[in-house]
């Protein structure tokens, strides 16, 4: 699934091309919550605290933002042992405090990164914060721009996600991300029920933006 438009490039670092354990990171409000709905309703676990329609674990949040990295090694390890497929999404994954955190993982996590157009970008900045355009416009791109170099320093195997080819193919979305999991051979998905759900939570994502801004 690396064809010139479908909106996903998989870079291998390394031989294994099959995964359980995922990381998801991108800007915020560039579809990391649309990405990590995906994840979730193929059958991830994505933390105790990680409720739709955002998916971000407040628990693995916190120690992050206070920078407890041993202790989001000791959860990551017991969750991803505890449950067959396990994920965990949070636009701050490509900080410079959690890049050292993913560096320090495995190579049987799969880094997926979500990019967006920056100017939608900066339009919901713009909608939900009352902010200036040029001034969010300008904040995007640089933060597209870490978030490149993040990715071409890493080595990590990782699943480069574009999110407007989400929002106009779903379904070759999905199946494109499908390729790359590890399921159990009586596990099925049905792909056109994950679209429906990933709908559901889209518009539930919007009306819980709106009541932010309310």
């Amino acid at each position: 699934m690396t064809t010139y438009d479908s909106g996903i490039q998989f870079i291998a670092h390394g031989d294994q091309q099959k995964f359980r354990k995922a990381l998801i990171t991108g800007l915020g409000r560039s579809g990391t919550s649309a990405v990590a709905s995906i994840f979730h309703h193929i059958g991830f676990f994505l933390g105790t605290e990680a409720n739709a329609p955002i998916y971000e674990d407040i628990l693995l949040r916190t120690a992050l933002s206070e920078g407890r990295i041993e202790d989001i090694l000791s959860s990551l390890s017991h969750d991803s042992e505890r449950y067959p497929l396990f994920a965990w999404k949070d636009p701050k994954l490509f900080s410079d405090t959690a890049s050292t955190l993913i560096e320090s993982l495995n190579n049987d996590w799969l880094l997926v990164l979500v990019f967006r157009d920056p100017v939608a970008i900066a339009l919901r900045r713009v909608y939900q914060e009352n902010a200036a355009f040029l001034h969010y416009l300008d904040r995007a791109v640089h933060f597209q721009n870490k978030l490149a170099r993040f990715a071409n320093k890493s080595n990590k195997p990782l699943l480069l996600i574009s999110y407007e080819k989400l929002l106009t193919q779903p379904e070759r979305v999905i199946k494109g991300i499908l390729e790359f999991i590890d399921y159990k051979a009586e596990q099925n998905v049905d792909v056109i029920d994950v679209q429906n759900k990933i709908r559901m939570d889209k518009e539930n994502y919007k009306s819980h933006a709106a009541r932010k801004i309310n």
